[in-house]
């Protein structure tokens, strides 16, 4: 502790403003509330998939999946995979919280395109 009483006012404040960044990050990382919030809309024979807020930051600003050529949607743990029939996929990571609403969501605007929801064994068991 001695290196703490040695630094000047603002290393300690960087300090720790550090400290409870990680605290408050591992914090919302347990609690699952990690991840984006999107909007969901429909265009024609598009679906348009736009993060909202601070999501935009380092992604995509749009997923535009074309309905007409969309073979299956998956669910996944917190993972929502749009396949095509070629069998290229877009994924896109959700947040514990906005998973259901999301699903919900796409399969009110997107009906005829089936839903495949896998399910992880609990931990400890094995396939």
């Amino acid at each position: 502790m001695a290196w703490l009483a040695d630094s000047s006012q603002s290393d300690k404040l960087i300090l720790v403003l550090a400290v409870t960044n990680l605290l408050l990050g591992l914090y919302h990382w347990r609690k699952g509330h990690w991840g984006a919030d999107y909007l969901l809309a429909r265009d024609q024979q598009f679906l348009l998939i736009k993060p909202k807020g601070l999501g935009v930051v380092g992604k995509k600003p749009v997923h535009k999946i074309d309905i007409t050529r969309l073979a299956k949607i998956q669910v996944a743990g917190k993972v929502v995979s749009f396949f095509y029939q070629s069998g290229h996929a877009i994924d896109v990571f959700l947040s514990r919280q906005r998973l259901a609403s999301f699903v919900l969501e796409v399969v009110t605007l997107v009906p005829t395109v089936e839903l495949v929801k896998l399910e992880h064994p609990p931990k400890g068991e094995s396939i």
